[in-house]
């Protein structure tokens, strides 16, 4: 045997160089009509993604104001109970030194 006859080459002897050899798929040369076809699909999904994102944006935007509304509901009605459960305490504890008052 030679010097790299067992070695696989996938190159072969081109002139003064080597170029790899094909691999049976020849290159596709572009129609201009496909191109413009492609651009268009493209520009479409473009405009159809730009269209659900901007409805997604409008989804959230309402999420986020009845969020805003809810928790201030929320906050209001702590406080009010906070209200009326400071008031039921003074009370409670009226009516206790009113009763001490009457005993002594």
């Amino acid at each position: 045997m030679a010097d790299g006859d067992d070695e696989k080459s996938d190159k072969k002897d081109v002139g003064n160089g080597e170029i790899p050899q094909s691999n049976g798929i020849e290159p596709i040369e572009d129609d201009p009509s496909d191109v413009a076809s492609i651009e268009d699909d493209c520009v479409q999904e473009y405009m159809a993604l730009d269209q659900t994102i901007d409805h997604l944006n409008s989804v959230l935007n309402s999420m986020e104001e009845k969020n805003d509304d809810l928790y201030a509901r929320a906050l209001a009605l702590i406080q009010d109970n906070k209200a009326v459960h400071e008031q039921l305490l003074q009370d409670r504890n009226q009516s206790t030194n009113s009763e001490e008052t009457e005993k002594s």
